[in-house]
């Protein structure tokens, strides 16, 4: 799936060659881009000059992310492709407001959206593993209840330099 920008999707292309999925790329970059707005959050007095960039960092990431939603060749349902857009739209506003204000509170639900989608992602790809391993092996699937919650990713995939 191209993201846009070819620097990008070659990124993606070599990281899935190293095993790494596209959710895995994606589940990466948004938990170091949590991870940076996060150690802003907890040390802000001395910290805080940082956090224009950090935003414009997200910012950057979730234009990327969504850039492929209105594609002919997009498989996602209309309602995930506008559930997307909506957060999106969340988080561009979300943003500009943290900008300007410079309070924790403006940028910590950016934080939560982040670990939270990321988290989403790394679900979604061992649920579809765990499926694709039982049916191989002739074994009743599971339901969605009884496979384990993922640990956090430490963050080891490329997404260009989210």
């Amino acid at each position: 799936m191209s993201y846009g920008n070819m620097g990008y999707t070659n990124k993606y292309k070599a990281a899935e060659a190293h095993g790494q999925s596209q959710c895995e790329i994606e589940a990466g970059a948004l938990i170091r881009t949590a991870s940076r707005l996060n150690e802003i959050k907890l040390d802000f007095e001395n910290k805080k000059h940082d956090l224009d960039e950090a935003l414009t960092r997200n910012r950057k990431l979730w234009s990327i992310l969504i850039s492929n939603i209105g594609e002919p060749d997009n498989q996602m349902s209309h309602e995930l492709k506008q559930n997307l857009a909506n957060l999106a739209y969340f988080i561009f506003k979300q943003t500009i407001k943290a900008m300007v204000s410079h309070e924790i509170k403006d940028f910590e639900v950016l934080i939560e959206i982040n670990m939270n989608v990321a988290r989403g992602l790394t679900t979604d790809r061992r649920k579809n593993e765990a499926l694709q391993q039982q049916e191989s092996e002739g074994v009743q699937t599971q339901t969605s209840d009884d496979i384990p919650y993922p640990p956090s990713s430490s963050g080891n995939t490329n997404l260009g330099s989210f």
